[in-house]
């Protein structure tokens, strides 16, 4: 029996209810049951949807219209243009292992997972008298959503009863259903409920993305609005965020922060706000695209939607579309990464062959995919360039590291002096020399050290043997009347006096191993173990 579901149900809902009707056993094993391999229940994207399909639900899905309509795949695929959708929803349909890291390159936050799952009670009602169960809507597990779209009623996120999230803390159910953990049925709401221009633009764009009707999203087109709308505003940075701020009715981009359950980083804000493109969460870059097409008129909608692809190099100068050097390397790992909407830093720290430092900025697999599209030609010239970096790099760090002999001396008189100025001031350990000023100890340990060792030798710790005499005496006497009362085995002696043992395991070895050696049992009959030299 195949399950009945809502067009909007999450992968994960449609997961649970196929273990309800019995298409599996147990929900510890139904991952391998449903996917072929381990994959998360909390499946956002729909990963390896072919073998979900085919394995849950017979076939009657196609793989394709599972991942678009019942996981996040059209909210972030809206931020990517249509060559990497294609590309990026095959790589999830076959179970690709980079599916997610390699083609979801428009940004690096990405999409932040929400503490536990949310539902809408008035929803979970339709779903029971409709489905016979309530389903997890997708729209609703968007973290920065806190409203139901279809009620407009504040979703729900934890157990009444024992306060646990839904999903993991709480036991993996279906809405409505009692809870796992302690049995309560009842739900307790969300305690953030924004109210606010700014909510209301956001859920509406989210809501549109996830039925893929947002073209506002689109790179190019997104770009272009958010440019237009610094260009008609003509206000510097830090203005337009102000503004912003006042359109969410937030004082700080730290409250901003926990309405949109993401982080948000100054700069980044400020960069978005400038050259309208930045690095940045896509929660916070949906609401400042909402914002910037709420503010915009219908006619310069429609004028972006058209002319979107041209009108950057309109009205900002510094945005070519032509390869910017005649260097045949660089302009070639520029067309490629403005293909795929990489920052172009990227192919000038490429073009000079400082390759770690392009890994820092967008990752590793973003620059693979970079250099996997050169020519033949490109790739020598570029394992050349790196080269050459490298052997500059080399030459640069020699020429650090080569003091003069009268520079280093000074150095290191002047750290005696300053050495002797702390000891003088009271200092009498070399633990109390770094806690003052820890710098100067790793400069003398480098530079100086058999000085230092003189100056101020290292103190070594010496184990105080007052009383461990008498302590070893009194507990050897407790072992030994133990194994006269029948006690022979280390693990008898341990049930009668086990802070004895304790003590003679660590502090009396050899007297313990020949009093009580060592057994090793082995069918049903004990060998005693020769003692530890």
């Amino acid at each position: 029996m195949i399950p009945t579901f809502p067009c909007d149900a999450t992968i994960l809902s449609i997961h649970l209810a196929c273990l309800r009707v019995g298409r599996c056993y147990s929900l510890q094993s139904s991952s391998n049951d449903f996917y072929g391999a381990k994959v998360n229940l909390d499946n956002q994207f729909g990963y390896r949807a072919n073998e979900f399909v085919e394995r849950a639900l017979d076939g009657t899905v196609p793989p394709e219209a599972l991942i678009e309509r019942h996981s996040m795949f059209p909210f972030i695929s809206g931020f990517l243009t249509s060559d990497v959708t294609k590309r990026w929803c095959a790589a999830l349909v076959s179970g690709h292992p980079d599916a997610y890291r390699r083609f979801n390159s428009v940004t690096r936050d990405g999409i932040r997972r929400s503490q536990g799952l949310r539902q809408c009670t008035a929803c979970v009602l339709e779903d029971k008298a409709k489905y016979g169960t309530g389903h997890w809507h997708v729209m609703h597990q968007i973290p920065a959503v806190h409203t139901c779209d279809v009620h407009n009623q504040v979703l729900h996120d934890k157990c009444a009863g024992c306060g646990a999230n839904f999903g993991v803390e709480s036991g993996w159910g279906l809405p409505g259903e009692p809870c796992i953990r302690c049995g309560h049925s009842q739900t307790k709401p969300m305690p953030f409920a924004p109210e606010s221009q700014g909510y209301r633009a956001l859920a509406a764009t989210i809501s549109r993305a996830i039925q893929g009707q947002a073209p506002e999203l689109r790179p190019e087109i997104r770009t272009c609005l958010l440019r237009r709308h610094i260009f008609k505003t003509n206000s510097d940075p830090t203005e337009l965020l102000f503004r912003f701020l006042d359109y969410w009715n937030v004082l700080n981009l730290r409250d901003l922060e926990a309405i949109l359950q993401c982080r948000i980083g100054i700069r980044g804000a400020f960069k978005l706000f400038r050259d309208g493109c930045a690095t940045i969460s896509i929660s916070f870059l949906t609401a400042v695209i909402a914002y910037a097409w709420e503010q915009t008129i219908e006619s310069d909608r429609q004028d972006i939607l058209e002319n979107g692809k041209i009108e950057p190099r309109i009205l900002v100068g510094t945005v070519n579309v032509e390869p910017r050097s005649e260097d045949n390397l660089h302009a070639e790992i520029e067309v490629i990464a403005r293909r795929f909407h990489l920052p172009d830093n990227v192919a000038d720290h490429l073009a000079e062959g400082n390759r770690l430092l392009a890994t820092e900025l967008v990752g590793g697999l973003n620059v693979f995919l970079i250099l996997e599209g050169l020519s033949q030609k490109a790739r020598e010239q570029f394992v050349d360039r790196v080269r050459q970096y490298r052997q500059g790099s080399a030459d640069r760090k020699s020429k650090v590291n080569k003091r003069e002999p009268s520079n280093l001396e000074e150095k290191i008189c002047k750290m005696r002096g300053e050495i002797q100025k702390v000891i003088a001031n009271g200092c009498t350990s070399r633990s109390q020399l770094k806690g003052i000023n820890a710098t100067l100890y790793q400069n003398a340990l480098r530079l100086d050290r058999q000085w230092l060792s003189s100056f101020l030798p290292s103190q070594h710790r010496i184990l105080k043997t007052a009383g461990l005499t008498e302590k070893r005496d009194h507990y050897r006497a407790l072992i030994l009347t133990a194994i006269g009362s029948g006690k022979t085995s280390r693990m008898e002696l341990r049930q009668v006096c086990s802070h004895a043992c304790d003590f003679a395991s660590r502090f009396d070895r050899k007297w313990f191993e020949v009093i009580a050696p060592r057994s090793s049992v082995r069918r049903g009959t004990a060998t005693p173990v020769k003692p530890r030299k």
